[in-house]
């Protein structure tokens, strides 16, 4: 069990799901939040390989099980609510997996945290591919990277397989991030999140324009 820290309860919402017709990628800006979330405790952990953390705010290992797990719960939402295929997740997440721990481990000053470079890559890649969601929500991206789904599917596995790695290689508890996990993932549910509106021109309130 997590040792001085705890789960903080949040609020239901009440407001009624907004129409998925007009939205896409619902839930997108959870995932933003807990990745941004992850990346801040990792860089914590570099910093402070050893506890504790001068801010005071408990344990490092209990605060990153509790950020992986709301980080996974914002997956399965992310996946749930746009209809991503399990399966196909799943594989990236196995096939990455299996690569990490095939690499070797270069130690470093933050040696006590084994694999979380992994974590940080990782979640800067989704973060990438959500901002370009969010910028092209009902349209292909101008650079002609592929499907925007796929390469959803495909970092939402890999960064799974970052979170696995990472508890493996330093015992965290899976109960207890599995635990945290099933109690946000039926929060978020609760909250019925939404997604990006679809883009509408609209003039710049603030926009003078030029005399010629």
């Amino acid at each position: 069990m997590l040792s001085g820290t705890s789960i903080e309860t949040e609020p239901t919402s009440t407001k009624p799901i907004t129409a998925v017709s007009t939205e896409y990628w619902r839930g997108i800006g959870k995932v933003v939040e807990e990745a941004g979330e992850v990346l801040q405790i990792a860089g914590k952990a570099m910093a402070f390989p050893t506890d504790p953390h001068p801010d005071g705010k408990g344990p490092l290992r209990d605060r990153l099980i509790m950020e992986l797990g709301d980080l996974l719960a914002s997956l399965d939402y992310l996946s749930e609510m746009n209809d991503l295929p399990t399966s196909v997740i799943t594989t990236h997440r196995a096939t990455k997996l299996t690569l990490l721990q095939s690499c070797p481990i270069t130690t470093g000053p933050y040696e006590r945290w084994q694999g979380i470079q992994y974590v940080i890559e990782e979640a800067g890649a989704i973060l990438q591919v959500t901002s370009e969601a969010i910028a092209y929500p009902a349209k292909p991206h101008p650079e002609g990277k592929g499907s925007l789904r796929d390469r959803m599917m495909k970092r939402i596995g890999h960064l799974q397989a970052a979170l696995d790695f990472v508890c493996e290689m330093n015992g965290l508890s899976i109960a207890d991030i599995a635990g945290r996990q099933d109690l946000k993932l039926a929060l978020f549910r609760s909250w019925g999140l939404s997604g990006i509106s679809e883009h509408h021109t609209q003039p710049c309130l603030n926009h003078i324009p030029h005399r010629t």
